[in-house]
């Protein structure tokens, strides 16, 4: 028998969005909690580590996600944006040392979380011989290297940038949450905003949190 549940993904914890996401779907989830799935007869629900999301709707493993829009970006992901939610604005900046040269120029080092943003920012520049080197976080230690010239990075408040003597030279692109739809597979119930998605989710899991 084919499985016609609705299955949907969020961000688990520790990712910054799983707050704002839980509290925008009405969730009463303790991250504490080491349960990563939650199953009713119509929706199987998931929490994944965000940028893992826009993959699993791509290939249509899950039919709904809740994910940054730089995560949809950054993996090129082919899916339907439903909504974009205002919960944690945040831009993708770049970065350098206080008391280094803020002139982005060829041959420059670049570390990020975001390589292929940072290939077409560099391809817009007309910059055809600077090295990226990918990262997973701490961008703002990984600053100090004496061979990292500059770091691409997301920034919400800038406060631990600046904390960390870093300043934003310029923006590549703003970011916020958005609800994503797969376009792999037919889906077994349309959702149409993130407020349908709320009222399917604590009709059926209200009793498990």
């Amino acid at each position: 028998m084919i499985n016609t549940s609705l299955r949907v993904a969020i961000p688990s914890y520790p990712s910054k969005l799983h707050g704002p996401v839980i509290t925008l779907l009405g969730l009463d989830l303790d991250h504490t909690d080491s349960r990563l799935t939650f199953f009713s007869d119509r929706t199987r629900m998931f929490l994944l580590r965000g940028w893992d999301i826009p993959a699993m709707v791509t290939r249509g493993f899950v039919h709904y996600g809740l994910c940054g829009f730089d995560c949809i970006c950054e993996s090129k992901s082919h899916v339907n944006i439903i909504e974009k939610l205002s919960l944690r604005q945040s831009r993708i900046a770049l970065c350098c040392r206080e008391n280094s040269s803020h002139i982005l120029s060829n041959g420059a080092t670049i570390a990020t979380e975001y390589p292929h943003l940072c290939s077409e920012y560099l391809e817009r520049k007309g910059l055809t011989d600077c090295r990226i080197i990918q990262i997973k976080g701490a961008a703002e230690a990984v600053a100090y290297l004496p061979e990292v010239d500059f770091v691409i990075d997301l920034l919400t408040s800038g406060l631990s940038a600046r904390t960390n003597g870093l300043v934003a030279i310029e923006e590549l692109m703003f970011t916020d949450v958005c609800m994503i739809e797969t376009r792999a597979i037919e889906v077994p119930h349309r959702l149409v905003s993130s407020d349908e998605l709320k009222e399917r989710l604590l009709d059926d899991f209200a009793t498990q949190l």
